[in-house]
């Protein structure tokens, strides 16, 4: 029976990523086009501008939601790389020595408990950051948003799942490169086509990662 990472693959993540990320638009317009007890004021043109900024509560909800989201691609990634592995692992010993595009044979295998690492300091960050907040102000501010470290929070995240997307490709690829050759499909070819570039030139598993993120950063 197939994993349940497998087939759900192709759907789950581009909809959940869509679905979270596209509420924070309207929050945002709405923030900006409301009226706040801090206005932004110009004298000499008379105009008023309103401070979306001063308590953006639904803009905050929405990144906290979109980290949620961006947890569970980044589960189902380390969750195929754990298939990647199993079957990685008796290939190894069918082909001596593997095939590598460069001097860093299977970065993949390599990163793969880095790979671990990083999904679980990606889940961490899914913990909300609107729920807690001091009392300022002698008691006059008594609650925040937390929208700037929600913003943040939601920033490292994106850049761990990117992370852990390229080990998964990498380790992919390390897979096609030990196992007997047959007929690639294009998605196959690509990635292998794509990790040779990354790997030429590189010295060391973590080089071809940063060359496979800098020169592919859709990936």
């Amino acid at each position: 029976m197939v994993p349940w990472s497998w087939p759900v693959r192709p759907g789950l993540p581009g909809q959940r990523i869509r679905r979270q990320s596209c509420p924070s638009k309207p929050p945002a317009g709405t923030l900006q086009a409301s009226r706040w007890r801090n206005p932004l004021v110009d004298v000499e043109s008379g105009a008023v501008v309103s401070n979306g900024n001063f308590h953006p509560m639904v803009l905050a909800i929405a990144f906290d939601a979109l980290r949620v989201a961006l947890v569970h691609v980044g589960q189902l990634s380390e969750r195929r790389m754990s298939h990647l592995w199993n079957a990685v692992m008796p290939a190894m010993k069918t082909v001596s020595p593997p095939r590598s595009p460069g001097p860093v044979p299977l970065p993949g295998v390599q990163l793969r408990y880095a790979g671990s690492a990083c999904y679980t300091e990606l889940r961490l960050l899914a913990a909300p950051a609107t729920l807690d907040s001091t009392i300022l102000d002698v008691g006059v501010e008594d609650h925040a948003t937390g929208a700037v470290l929600s913003v943040r929070k939601t920033e490292e995240a994106l850049s761990l799942l990117e992370d852990l997307l390229a080990i998964e490709v990498l380790l992919a690829a390390d897979l096609l490169r030990v196992s007997p050759q047959g007929t690639l499909g294009a998605g196959a070819s690509m990635i292998l086509e794509l990790t040779a570039e990354a790997s030429t030139g590189a010295g060391s598993a973590a080089e071809v990662h940063r060359n496979l993120r800098e020169r592919f950063p859709n990936l």
